[in-house]
């Protein structure tokens, strides 16, 4: 590590502003004591480890989080009137995002020492200039470690860029790895909903990649917006009186202006949502310690603010006077007294043990999970490769060394809280939603469910019965699937015996079923032969060997076709006539062979005379034929088909038309919008310039106040150091003379 050596000037000013701190009571080292590890001890065991870390004392780690998770990203910011306070639904939030602080080691990752000051935040914050163009810009900010925090020697990325040494303010050293940048746009999730996983910075893929951050971190500016809590009554202070709250503050966070402009929101919304999250702070995740907590442990109950442990709204915050002062004592841990009531610590807390070396070859503590971040361009690949081998940051998991004595943690075991007795060797916990074994009763077989209450348990080779079923009555047996139960009164079904078909009555004990579209038989006759078809009415049961007879047709005569049915059969002894030859007609003679037969109601022609041709009747106008209809019947069809194509076509066209209206109507109605828009830009980008100017007015006279300022103090230490040289020399003078 790099080592710089203070010039003697500087120690000389580091030691006149140690004097004043000290003269008027400031706080003294911030070592985690076991008293501050002691009101916490009992509620974060729960949820993770405390080991004994090095020169800091009892630290805590959580043990049920993701990989590369890091404190502050599984949740949102939100603003309030006391600055922006980090929303979570981390059980231990409470304790670890208001006390304490948190610092990177390279056994385990992120730590957090304990302390007993509540802060809406204990971070610092950075964001990109204000000329910065809204996709490009990013706000920042970073956990603050605890005041005597050295980076570890095996982690250079977490250095300086001037080198560490003893006494550095504690916010030289927190560098660029500590940081975590969201995309600017889309740092207020959710303003004024509900929090939900979805509003969560890590769940949203809009924290900037770690390896990127070297990037840009040179261009971002400091938020020097340092306020000093007034919720706290000076009684309850180390010090004199409220002279000690001057010597603690935290950073609200960058303005309301500057994350309007890049997040697109406009002020009054903003700080209309400021407005309320003050009055119901106490109603945000994780802000102040839960009910239970508060009523069983006094000793947290005594160091919540005052008001948030009844429930109230905090007081306004002040602005630090001195942002030089403010800057050196960033979010002291212990500045409250520590209580009276401190629960005592169960347990004994294990020594961390050293990581062996050479396991530790990049940044411990700088990776993010991979859903957190932005996808990584190949420009952003392009300006990684460009820096420098010193400013780039390779990203390592933790090696977590063993802690002796603890075993490390199952995933999705749920660890042994202080006070509980942890499981017996050989004895599995139990599951959850089972019921535990009583003692004297037979623990359930595996693959065997257990007996429901009020039912009989199954008999080996029987069916259990059905759950939402009613079990049969004694003495009755179960039903049958597909059968009816038995009607009391009724006969139950014979086992083998299909029941009757609905509609059908039961059959009757001795007699066959009905064969449908066949009569069943009458008492006293013989039933019918089965494969013998039943008599005709009528006619003679058939003899066995003889074929039957056809009814009222008499047998045929050899030589004698059969008459045909509906024609009369031939007279015996009348012989047929030939094939082409009708059969004479009773009464009128036989057709000569050669003379035509005479027609109905015309003389026979005589010989010799020329006959008469009747008079011809006008014709009979022929009916329309079968197929004359059907052409007519298909044209009609034609014709209304034709009709129907048109109404549709005429149809369209009106849709068309009304369609092309709307169309029109909202091509005008989105370029007035247009219009709007531009004006709203304009008129947001006048404001923008005009509140630039105004920041760096402000700036300027800032940087005016501080150049006097630390011109005051310089004169303030040269003026000292002559009054002590003039000591010096007045007492080698008086010295000299006494000699």
């Amino acid at each position: 590590m790099k080592s710089r050596r203070p010039y003697p000037g500087f120690m000389v000013v580091l030691s006149l502003w140690l004097a004043m701190v000290l003269a008027l009571g400031g706080p003294g080292p911030a070592l985690a004591g076991m008293e501050d590890t002691a009101m916490f001890y009992n509620e974060l065991s729960q949820y993770g480890q405390w080991v004994d870390y090095e020169q800091y004392g009892p630290v805590w780690m959580p043990s049920q989080v993701e990989e590369n998770w890091r404190p502050y990203t599984n949740g949102r910011w939100t603003p309030t009137e006391q600055g922006y306070v980090f929303e979570s639904q981390e059980p231990w939030g409470w304790a670890t995002y208001h006390y304490g602080n948190w610092m990177p080691t390279p056994n385990y990752g992120w730590v957090w020492v304990p302390g007993r000051t509540w802060y809406p935040s204990t971070v610092d914050w950075r964001t990109t200039p204000e000329n910065t163009p809204q996709e490009a810009a990013y706000v920042g900010w970073a956990p603050i470690p605890p005041p005597d925090y050295v980076p570890p020697p095996s982690m250079p990325a977490y250095e300086p860029a001037g080198g560490y040494y003893p006494g550095s303010p504690v916010t030289d050293l927190i560098t660029a790895p500590f940081y975590i940048f969201a995309q600017a746009a889309s740092f207020l999730l959710g303003l004024g909903e509900a929090f939900t996983p979805s509003y969560s910075y890590v769940n949203v893929g809009v924290l900037a990649p770690p390896a990127y951050v070297p990037v840009f971190f040179p261009q971002t500016m400091l938020v020097a917006n340092y306020m000093t809590p007034t919720y706290y009554p000076a009684v309850g202070l180390i010090g004199l009186g409220a002279t000690a709250a001057a010597f603690t503050a935290y950073n609200a966070g960058p303005p309301v202006t500057y994350v309007s402009r890049v997040t697109n929101i406009s002020q009054t919304v903003i700080n209309q949502n400021i407005t309320n999250n003050t009055v119901n702070i106490t109603k945000i995740n994780n802000v102040v310690a839960p009910t239970n907590v508060l009523n069983q442990n006094t000793a947290i109950k005594n160091i919540t603010p005052p008001a948030l442990a009844q429930g109230k709204p905090l007081p306004p915050p002040t602005p630090a006077k001195n942002t030089q002062l403010a800057a050196a004592n960033l979010g002291k841990p212990n500045v409250v007294k520590a209580p009276k009531d401190i629960p005592p610590i169960k347990g004994e807390i294990p020594k961390a043990p050293k990581v062996p070396p050479g396991a530790v070859k990049g940044a411990v503590g700088t990776g993010l999970p991979a859903k957190a971040t932005q996808p990584l361009t190949p420009k952003m690949a392009q300006q990684i490769e460009k820096l420098p081998p010193g400013q780039k940051i390779v990203p390592q998991k933790p090696p977590k060394p063993p802690i002796p004595g603890v075993k490390p943690a199952v995933p999705g075991v749920k660890p042994v809280a202080p006070g509980e007795k942890p499981p017996a060797p050989g004895v599995k916990p139990p599951t959850p939603g089972v019921k535990p074994a009583v003692p004297g009763e037979k623990p359930p077989t595996p693959g065997v469910k257990p007996a429901v209450p009020g039912l009989k348990p199954a008999v080996p080779g029987e069916k259990p019965p059905t759950v939402g079923v009613k079990p049969p009555a004694p003495g009755v047996k179960p039903a049958v699937p597909g059968v009816k139960p038995a009607v009391p009164g009724e006969k139950p079904p014979t086992v083998g015996v299909k029941p009757p078909a609905p509609g059908l009555k039961p059959a009757v004990p001795g007699v066959k079923p009905a064969v449908p579209g066949v009569k069943p038989a009458v008492p006293g006759e013989k039933p019918p032969t089965p494969g013998v078809k039943p008599a005709v009415p009528g006619v003679k049961p058939a003899v066995p060997g003889v074929k039957p007879t056809t009814p009222a047709v008499k047998p045929t005569t050899p030589g004698v076709k059969p008459a045909v049915p509906g024609e009369k059969p031939p007279t015996v002894g009348v012989k047929p006539p030939a094939p082409g030859v009708k059969p004479a007609v009773p009464g009128v003679k036989p057709a000569v062979p050669g003379v035509k037969p005479a027609v109905p109601g015309v003389k026979p022609a005589v010989p010799g005379v020329k006959p008469t041709t009747p008079a011809a009747k006008p014709p009979t106008p022929a009916a329309p034929s079968q197929q004359q209809q059907q052409l007519q019947q298909q044209k009609q069809r034609e014709q209304q088909q034709q009709q129907q194509k048109q109404q549709q076509q005429q149809q369209q066209q009106l849709q068309q038309q009304k369609q092309r209206e709307q169309q029109q109507q909202q091509q005008k109605q989105q370029q007035q919008q247009l219009q709007q828009q531009k004006q709203r830009e304009q008129q947001q980008q006048q404001q923008r310039q005009q509140q630039l100017q105004q920041q760096q007015q402000q700036q300027r006279q800032r940087d005016q106040q501080a150049a006097q300022q630390k011109q005051r103090e310089q004169e303030a230490s040269q003026k000292a150091e002559r009054e002590r040289q003039q000591r010096e020399q007045q007492q080698r003078q008086q010295h000299q003379r006494s000699r």
